[in-house]
């Protein structure tokens, strides 16, 4: 009798349990029914500049120098994308998204910055405008920029981060960039010119090109043809150039320029060019003295004897001959169109011994 009683409350129990199992698992599958359709299913993403980042951006107004509210906003809603055909839109107000259905979606949603910062780096040349500037997004901006001097701007010379184009207006130094959409920084690269002289010789040699960067010197010969003396040079471009000892002599060259130099036409003259001074341990392999007609070339040749060097030359009128220091040790000291008597002074000096090797005897 008693084993009956226990079987009868085992099955009531058993049956107890299956029901309430039966009742759990329905309880279960509503839930997750429930929290599919609950428009808290929906996840978000979201970019600054197309930047993922891991919150979204807050409503924020930008502020002037001194500090105080400028009444723009510093971000920018700009789109939004979500999964599923899920629509909506952004309540700039509230600064919120309101979607348009309450369907499981992943939603991306777009801010910009309200503006950027433009920095230019001028090489060979100074920035005169605000540097860096603010500029609105999507708005154009200028800087103004003065070359150093002897500097110029050629092609290819201006790079902006990510590949941004700018472009170099040389009539206004100014420097335009169109439609900012990012913090960029510029480059921009001046060089120094180069120029060009041209040089023109009338009545006389030495027509030719010279060339060099802006500020150098020129120098080039110029000989007059027999019996023509008293160069004038006349140069375009406000250049100044001068003929010293028959050289062309522009001491800084500012612009291209073409310089004509015309000699005149005089009565020929007969001068006298001499060594009046010579050491004995120097000869001169030469005549001592010459007599040539006005505008002709005179050269010396010496050599010094076994342990002395010719060592200078100066003249009375003051004139610095060319000098040569020839193969076969010997000097040469030639003058360029004489137009006076010249009276020179030859100096030697021994030479320096050389030092002598020393030998190491120890044992």
């Amino acid at each position: 009798m008693k084993n009956k009683i226990g079987i009868v409350v085992t099955s009531i129990l058993f049956i107890a349990s299956s029901a309430a199992a039966t009742v759990g698992y329905v309880h279960s599958k509503n839930n997750v029914a429930n929290i599919s359709n609950n428009k808290n299913a929906i996840a978000y993403e979201y970019y600054l500049d197309d930047v993922k980042v891991d919150s979204m951006p807050v409503k924020e107004e930008l502020l002037d120098e001194e500090g105080n509210p400028t009444g723009k906003n510093k971000y920018l809603f700009s789109r939004f994308s979500c999964t599923n055909n899920v629509s909506g839109e952004f309540d700039d107000t509230n600064w919120k998204f309101n979607p348009g259905s309450e369907s499981e979606s992943v939603c991306s949603l777009y801010f910009v910055n309200s503006q950027y910062s433009v920095t230019v780096d001028a090489r060979g040349g100074v920035v005169t405008t605000t540097n860096p500037s603010v500029v609105a997004r999507g708005s154009d901006i200028e800087f103004k920029i003065t070359p150093d001097e002897g500097y110029e701007y050629t092609d290819n010379e201006v790079t902006c981060s990510n590949n941004k184009t700018a472009t170099w207006d040389e009539s206004t130094n100014t420097l335009s960039i169109n439609g900012v959409t990012e913090n960029m920084a510029c480059t921009i690269s001046f060089s120094i010119k180069e120029l060009r002289v041209d040089i023109n010789v009338k009545n006389g040699e030495g027509t030719t090109t010279e060339n060099t960067s802006y500020g150098g010197n020129i120098s080039a010969i110029v000989e007059p043809h027999e019996g023509y003396e008293k160069p004038t040079v006349t140069c375009t471009n406000n250049q100044e150039g001068k003929v010293e000892n028959n050289k062309l002599i522009i001491d800084k060259l500012t612009d291209n320029t073409t310089c004509t130099v015309s000699f005149s036409k005089v009565t020929p003259k007969e001068y006298k060019v001499a060594l009046t001074d010579i050491p004995e341990e120097v000869s001169v392999l030469t005549a001592k003295e010459f007599t040539i007609t006005s505008g002709g070339t005179v050269t010396f040749t010496l050599k010094a004897s076994d342990g002395y060097v010719v060592s200078g030359i100066s003249c009375t009128p003051q004139v610095v001959p060319e000098t040569t220091n020839n193969a076969d040790g010997t000097v040469s000291y030639k003058f360029l169109s004489v137009t006076q008597d010249i009276n020179c002074k030859i100096t030697s000096n021994a030479k320096s011994p050389e030092p002598s090797s020393s030998t190491d005897t120890s044992e």
